[in-house]
């Protein structure tokens, strides 16, 4: 994974550990923790909650922020590609 600006990357690995289509993805990560993927449709909306169990090696915050990152470009793509 790399930011859109360049300024840093990371290898980012995962193994799916559960797939239910259209319902939820479990995951887990090449360092061992675990997100969880959720995602739940109301007509034409849909709510997407991810659940992770943080790492230690960055703060909680800036995982936040990484993660809420992905959602909101999951967001954009998802919209775009009606």
């Amino acid at each position: 994974m790399e930011a859109e600006d360049g300024s840093f990357s990371f290898d980012f690995a995962e193994v799916y550990e559960e797939i239910v289509p259209n319902e939820n993805l479990v995951y887990s990560i090449a360092d061992g923790h675990k997100a969880n993927i959720t995602y739940c449709s109301d007509g034409d909306a849909m709510m997407v909650t991810e659940k992770f169990e943080a790492e230690k090696q960055n703060a909680i915050a800036l995982q936040q922020q990484g993660w809420q990152a992905n959602l909101v470009d999951f967001k954009r793509n998802a919209e775009e590609n009606k």
